[in-house]
């Protein structure tokens, strides 16, 4: 499993749906590759749309072991970030907030199974924001450019910033090695 909090474990509710996330997304690089650099506007900069799926699938596989716990790095919190976002709006968007649907110049009124998915899509955006909050209680790699470049050392130091963390706002190709799963041996043991 990937090395989060036991909250969003591969088993938990949480862990559910971010496997669903990632397994929608990879559907969705297949499908929708014309919008990967819209969708994933920072991974896109740094990956290819093939050198991202392959790590989203990585990803999978990783958050689907139960036998080992993976360290992940800035890169792989950049994508996952970027992947619950994405899944976030689709959720929410899905049906909007009123039993009306228009297609056209027409309305339609949802029937109970529009409305019953939509309550499902909605507690899956929660589920999300959920997933977010026990996960990203640090946004570094989303800094721009102009910031970091205005800190000074010290100032980077103190905030806990790794050669990684700038590589990831630069926009930086990683070395093969920051995006390797290593498996956390102090968990897993």
């Amino acid at each position: 499993m990937l090395r989060f909090t036991e909250k969003c474990s591969p088993t938990s509710n949480a862990g559910k749906v971010l496997t669903e996330c990632l397994e929608s997304t990879l559907d969705g690089y297949k499908e929708f590759s014309e919008n990967y650099g819209e969708d994933y506007p920072n991974t896109s900069k740094i990956f290819s749309l093939e050198d991202a799926r392959d790590l989203v699938k990585k990803l999978l596989d990783a958050h689907k072991d139960l036998k080992e716990t993976y360290y992940l790095t800035d890169y792989h919190y950049l994508v996952i970030y970027e992947i619950l976002e994405c899944e976030k709006d689709i959720y929410n968007n899905a049906y909007g907030d009123t039993d009306v649907e228009r297609i056209g110049n027409k309305e339609y009124k949802l029937g109970t199974a529009q409305k019953e998915e939509r309550k499902e899509f909605k507690r899956k955006a929660k589920s999300v924001e959920y997933i977010e909050e026990c996960l990203f209680w640090d946004l570094d790699f989303l800094l721009g450019k102009e910031i970091l470049l205005g800190m000074d050392e010290k100032h980077k130091k103190q905030l806990g910033f790794s050669s990684e963390t700038f590589g990831v706002i630069m926009g930086m190709k990683p070395h093969p090695d920051e995006i390797k799963l290593e498996i956390d041996k102090e968990i897993s043991e």
